[in-house]
């Protein structure tokens, strides 16, 4: 026992025989002695208190004499006080001592002094009177008081050793201190871990009348540390017969703790039982105990609950416990847990042997259940392997690694891992080249294009292995050229593609025609072009599909290009039937091309049609401006005034209305209705200066004043409009444009922003304004001299709607945004949304919107610019997802849950993209924000099995999930999820390992508080 107990202190008197009291005088005188006789008989009848009277009364009558009456009387006063526990005992003692050292009573006195100090507990100084008293002098029954006090003072003072000597002395010799001194004896004994010696003196006093209570204790106690358990188990259960309360638990254990020695298992529990029912802070290696009883009877949800209550501390106990409550967890069904308490096993080194088993199974777990959102299967295995090469296991753990290689989903970790093995076997090779390719798809979906090329060419070193995934990487490595502009290449492997082993019956087959005709469209190689669009509608036999429409619009614009207006004619008539993809785009390019093949009746039907059918459409601006052109042609002046007239009306910043107004002043000059001719003409040229349509105005007003003899309001009016209507500076100012034009159209931005510059200063308000500051900006964006972009784009986007408007606005809104000015980003998009003519500008500008209203944390206006973008036609797949995730995340920010919730939802279906990983991710969250905590683990496990290359969320996920167990005060769970975070988790400076590691530590400081206290030794208290 590491600390004292008692329960009983022994406070022995010294025994009452009185000593031979006075050598009787010769002659005593009655008269004069009367008082101490008296004293005396009262003091031997154990009367002190009158006794003391008598003796300080017989003190004082003798005066200063030194006889032997005196001193005795003073002795005998002492003692009296000491007996009746008086104040001034000690102080009456010493003095005796002092006056009268040479009395044949100081030798007792000391020892009555030492008694005194012994009685008050004041060990100290009893021990200092004690040791002067000479023993020899005392008759045998004293000499055994003073052994066993001096040996119970020290004991009490905590000096074994010198105690045991006293109560060595004494105790097996016959006399009232033989059972107290065998007692402390043995007690002493226990204490130092002599345990036979402490066995015998306790085994004497079972039959002691005083210790008999006691010893069964201590005997029990010393055959469980002496491993004697048969003997615990005889002599227990009788002592808890008699036992008290208070040591009926102890008891219970020793004996339990006998059984489960021997390997009673069943006999064990109902002790191990009834100990925990009545102890508070039970050790862990008690709990460890039971809870293996429990699992060998088979009883595996008991013996689950208490394994788990013993990890903790990193020991061979915490390895041993979740070893087998790894079992209990695999015979229960929950593979999961059983998964983490092998691991918790397997980090341990205290039974190697615990540890390479726990690590097998672990790895085994892992890969049987898909767990491996880090990796963790192929991490195992590579682990057991390295570490156990000479395993009889060894063969299937290879086994195991490979199919957890073709198997994995999580392709960067498994990538890493694999291109660590300097010996790939065929079968790792095979697996390389899948991962390879999977990686490649993974970081292509997240737009990392070249990337992508590397990865496919990775896969495509095992070429040999799967035809289908050769020829699909070829297939994609394809595609990553086309989305990185690289037209030649992606040509060049498209082609490889078509050639290589099986990609005929792949669903790839029929779409690399269709890219390969965009590929050289791309590059304006038309008649390459039309032949691969035409290879994929006859190999999809025009089926009424999106991409089958787009392809017979671009089969028509190429026959449109090349000036074969009939064929193109025919193809756009196609795509108005298959009305998948932009028939309305169709109808108008269809009416175009009949206009010039002067079938002008026919171009009036068709875009009469578009206009009816679709009076949304983008192209409606222009389709009107061709039907009044049409109008014109076929003499229908008022039918083409009208359309003219609609387009200024209903859509007046589209581009066509320059042209239309253009076209108004011409039919009215030609109507002679000069004054209405005038006033269309000076409009462009004060809105559009600059314009071709300007200078074609300013001709008209020209022929105008000409026509009304009126050269001088002519003159007067050119005058107001500074160097644009100056002819000869307009020459200069054309020349000078046109070189700094021809230095820009030959790349060179260095020294066509420095031309334009000087254009700029000289020609403020030339013809080419508009276009030198459009370029100029252009060259600064380019060589990054984005302040200067900017600048230069402000200008172009100040001036009324113009050619470069829509381009002015897109590039400064992108510029300003990746710069951080997100206000200014916002005015150029909103401002692009409403001048936009093209669809994808539109799109662009609604995508800039939104995103610059999330930077603004603008979140409702996110949402509502996300929708608009939604709703946009031909809106690409990752823009879709994005959308719908900036929707989501503002709505989670204004606490809108259930919206950002069903948004999450839709970007969630996949978890490659960053946006998809986090959207799982926000799901659980949204659910634990809702207290759904079963729905929460439901997203967080669908989560782990999709997998992601994104380990920021998953980690994420992974702290979502301790918390969820913590709530559901499931520690142990929460402290592996925890663990496994800090095991398997590769990337740094994110905040996700310190995160974990507080939780972790959070969680072991609230066990070791709420937590029993381990046991010492086993002891009983006395």
């Amino acid at each position: 026992m590491k600390s004292k107990k008692l329960l009983i202190f022994f406070t022995l008197l010294a025994g009452m025989n009185v000593f031979p009291l006075i050598a009787q005088k010769n002659i005593v005188n009655d008269n004069e002695d009367s008082e101490y006789r008296l004293g005396l008989e009262l003091f031997t009848k154990g009367m002190y208190g009158a006794a003391q009277k008598h003796f300080d009364r017989a003190s004082g009558s003798y005066g200063d004499s030194r006889s032997v009456l005196k001193s005795n009387s003073v002795y005998y006063a002492a003692v009296c006080a000491i007996e009746l526990f008086n104040s001034d005992a000690e102080q009456r003692m010493t003095r005796f001592l002092a006056d009268y050292p040479e009395n044949q009573h100081a030798n007792q006195g000391k020892f009555y002094l030492g008694k005194s100090f012994y009685n008050n507990r004041n060990y100290r100084k009893a021990i200092m009177w004690f040791e002067t008293v000479n023993r020899n002098d005392l008759d045998w029954n004293d000499q055994e008081e003073l052994f066993f006090k001096m040996g119970y003072s020290n004991f009490m003072r905590n000096d074994y050793e010198k105690a045991a000597t006293l109560f060595y002395a004494i105790k097996d010799r016959e006399g009232r201190y033989a059972s107290p001194a065998t007692y402390y004896y043995s007690h002493i004994a226990y204490e130092n871990k002599h345990l036979e010696t402490a066995l015998q003196g306790f085994l004497k006093l079972r039959d002691d009348e005083t210790f008999s209570p006691l010893a069964p204790y201590y005997i029990v106690q010393i055959y469980y540390l002496q491993r004697k358990y048969h003997e615990v188990i005889e002599a227990g259960p009788e002592l808890l017969v008699t036992a008290t309360s208070r040591r009926v638990p102890e008891i219970n254990r020793l004996i339990g703790e006998s059984h489960y020695r021997l390997r009673n298992y069943r006999e064990a529990v109902p002790y191990f039982e009834t100990y925990m029912e009545k102890v508070r802070d039970v050790s862990r290696e008690d709990r460890y105990a039971l809870a293996y009883s429990y699992y060998r009877l088979t009883e595996f949800d008991k013996a689950i609950q208490l394994f788990e209550r013993v990890i903790g501390t990193e020991d061979l106990l915490t390895q041993n416990a979740a070893y087998h409550l790894a079992d209990c967890y695999l015979r229960t069904g929950d593979k999961q847990k059983a998964r983490m308490a092998f691991a918790n096993a397997s980090r341990l080194d205290f039974d190697l042997s615990v540890k390479e088993d726990a690590l097998f199974n672990y790895a085994v777990m892992t890969y049987e259940l898909s767990f491996t959102p880090f990796n963790e299967a192929i991490s195992g295995f590579n682990q057991f392997i390295e570490q156990y090469p000479n395993s009889r296991r060894i063969d299937e753990a290879y086994s195991y690694l490979v199919n957890a290689y073709l198997n994995t989903r999580n392709y960067r970790d498994a990538l890493l891992s694999l291109d660590k093995i300097r010996n790939k076997t065929p079968e790792i090779r095979k697996a390389y080249q899948r991962v390879a390719f999977n990686r490649g798809l993974e970081v292509f979906n997240n737009l990392r294009f070249e990337d992508a090329v590397d990865m496919m060419n990775l896969s495509l070193q095992y070429a040999q292995f799967s035809p289908a995934i050769s020829a699909q990487s070829h297939y994609w490595k394809a595609e990553a050229y086309y989305r990185l502009g690289d037209y030649d290449e992606a040509i060049r492997v498209y082609n490889r593609f078509l050639l290589t082993q099986g990609a005929f019956d792949l669903e790839e087959y029929n779409m690399a025609h269709y890219n390969m005709g965009y590929s050289y469209f791309k590059k304006r190689d038309y008649q390459n072009a039309l032949l691969w669009f035409r290879k994929y509608t006859s190999l999809t036999r025009e089926a009424a599909t999106r991409i089958t429409g787009d392809a017979l619009n671009r089969i028509g614009d190429c026959f449109f290009i090349t000036t074969d207006y009939a064929s193109a004619v025919e193809y756009y008539d196609r795509a108005v039937r298959n009305a998948q993809s932009d028939p309305d785009y169709a109808y108008f390019q269809k009416g175009f091309s009949l206009g010039l093949m002067n079938r002008l009746p026919e171009k009036i039907e068709s875009l009469t049609t578009l206009i009816r059918q679709y009076p949304n459409s983008t192209y409606l601006p222009d389709a009107l401006f061709e039907l009044g052109k049409s109008y014109q042609a076929t003499d229908s002046p008022d039918q083409a005034l009208a359309s003219y007239k609609r387009i200024i009306d209903q859509h007046p910043a589209s581009n066509a209305v320059r042209g239309a107004l253009l076209q108004l002043g011409l039919i009215h000059y030609n109507r002679n209705q000069n004054q209405e001719a005038l006033d269309y003409y000076k409009k462009i040229v004060s809105q559009y200066p600059g314009t071709s349509e300007s200078r074609s105005a300013l001709a008209g007003i020209r022929n105008i004043y000409v026509d009304l003899n009126d050269i001088d309001s002519y003159l007067a009016y050119t005058k107001t409009l500074g160097d644009f209507a100056n002819v000869s500076i307009s020459e200069q100012d054309s020349l000078t444009y046109i070189a700094a034009e021809n230095i820009y159209m030959a790349g060179d931005c260095q020294s066509a922003r420095e031309y334009f510059r000087r254009y700029i200063e000289r020609f403020s308000t030339g013809s080419f304004i508009l276009n030198a500051h459009y370029y100029k900006a252009e060259c600064h964006a380019r060589m990054n001299e984005f302040q200067e972009a900017i600048e230069a784009f402000n200008f172009v986007i100040s001036r009324p709607k113009n050619m470069f408007s829509e381009q002015a606005l897109l590039s400064a809104g992108e510029i300003n945004y990746r710069l951080g000015n997100y206000m200014a980003s916002l005015d150029n998009y909103n401002m692009l949304e409403n001048y936009a003519d093209m669809r994808t500008s539109q799109m662009e500008a609604r995508i800039g919107l939104m995103r610059s209203h999330y930077k603004l944390n603008n979140y409702q206006a996110t949402i509502t610019t996300a929708s608009r973008v939604l709703s946009t036609d031909k809106v690409p797949a990752e823009i879709i997802r994005e959308a719908n995730f900036y929707s989501a995340k503002s709505g989670m920010a204004l606490g809108q849950l259930d919206a950002a919730l069903e948004g999450f939802r839709k970007v969630a279906a996949e978890v490659s993209s960053v946006e998809g990983a986090e959207s799982k991710f926000r799901i659980a969250e949204i659910y634990l924000r809702k207290n759904l905590d079963a729905r929460a683990e439901e997203e967080v496990f669908s989560f782990v099995s999709m997998n992601t290359p994104h380990q920021y969320w998953m980690a994420n996920a992974f702290i979502l999930l301790a918390d969820l167990y913590m709530k559901a005060g499931d520690t142990f769970q929460a402290q592996h999820t925890l663990q496994s975070i800090l095991d398997n988790y590769d990337l740094v400076d994110d905040g996700i390992i310190e995160t974990a590691q507080r939780k972790l530590d959070d969680i072991r400081k609230k066990l070791d508080s709420a937590g029993a206290k381990p046991d010492e030794d086993i002891e009983i208290q006395l």
